[in-house]
């Protein structure tokens, strides 16, 4: 089962990432997984600014690892037992 290495860039909307910083990412192996859209409405000193900024979700394959190397998911917590 492969493993997946994660990154996330997030920018404002005047400042997105360029063709070439994309293609760096791709060089390394990064594969753009999708770029969301976030409008946000702030009080800044009694002042309302909008702000957007959009998030960049990427993936890699990480190298081979033995499971042995691999990190423990954590388990779910169980329910409590209920007393009857």
């Amino acid at each position: 089962m492969p493993a997946w290495e994660y990154k996330t860039i997030v920018r404002s909307s005047q400042e997105m990432l360029s063709e070439e910083q994309l293609n760096v990412l791709g060089t390394n192996g990064f594969e753009l997984l999708q770029v969301l859209n976030v409008t946000e409405n702030l009080t800044v000193v009694g002042r309302r600014e909008t702000v957007n900024k959009a998030h960049y979700f990427f993936k890699r394959a990480c190298p081979a690892q033995s499971q042995a190397d691999r990190p423990a998911v954590p388990a779910a917590p169980k329910p409590p037992a209920v007393a009857g």
